[in-house]
Formats: C-alpha cells, sequence, structure tokens
C-alpha cells in the first residue's frame, strides 16, 4: 500500500513539473511578434529573403521609417500636385537599400526582381 502512495506521489510531482515547464518550452518556439511600423510586411520579407543582420534591420527599419515620414509630409500637402515628389521619394528610398544594404550584386538583382514594378512606389 505504502509503494502505491509513493508511485501516485512520484507520478504527482512529475506532472505538476511538466506543466511549467511545458509552458516555458511552448514560450520559446513561439514565433516572434511581427514588428510594427511602416512597411513592415515589406521590411520582414526583406529579412527573410537576404538574411539581413541585426545591425542591417535596424539600417532598413531606419530607412523606411524616414521613408514613411517624408511621405506624410508630401500627404499633408496637395497630393496631386507632388506626385512627382512621392516617385523621386521612392526611388531615393528603393536606391538606399539597394545601393546602401545590400553589398552584393547577386543580392541587387534579387532584389531588382523582388520589387520588379514597385521600385519607384
Amino acid at each position: 500500500m505504502a509503494l502505491r502512495l509513493w508511485i501516485l506521489l512520484a507520478m504527482g510531482v512529475s506532472f505538476l513539473a511538466g506543466v511549467p515547464a511545458g509552458v516555458l518550452v511552448a514560450d520559446g518556439l513561439r514565433p516572434p511578434a511581427a514588428p510594427e511600423g511602416p512597411f513592415s510586411d515589406y521590411a520582414v520579407r526583406l529579412e527573410r529573403e537576404f538574411d539581413l543582420s541585426a545591425e542591417q534591420v535596424l539600417v532598413l527599419r531606419a530607412v523606411l521609417i524616414d521613408y514613411e515620414r517624408s511621405l506624410d509630409e508630401v500627404r499633408s500637402r496637395q497630393l496631386g500636385a507632388f506626385e512627382d515628389e512621392i516617385v523621386r521619394l521612392g526611388r531615393l528610398c528603393h536606391d538606399r537599400i539597394r545601393n546602401g544594404l545590400l553589398p552584393q550584386d547577386s543580392d541587387r538583382e534579387r532584389f531588382d526582381a523582388l520589387v520588379g514594378p514597385f521600385a519607384a512606389l
């Protein structure tokens, strides 16, 4: 009878220890939350496609935040009158990412193919 009690006690302790361990493991396996901010989907796609380092990700985010601020400034004026400026800002952002962030020609070619007709937007 005492043996059964010890077995039940061991099972109970194992169960109680396993629950928090399972929660901790599950937290480690959960994918990171998607970053928020301007063009976050675009940034995530570039991060994955080009396997950017943490430093490159920070530079990319800064470029995209700067681009969003520039667009907001232009949008605050009459949009139709500033379409050329929006296209110029889009090209500037594209060039900063392509030529400043991606060091290899093969990466630049992949970027051009990925961005395609949206390069000036």
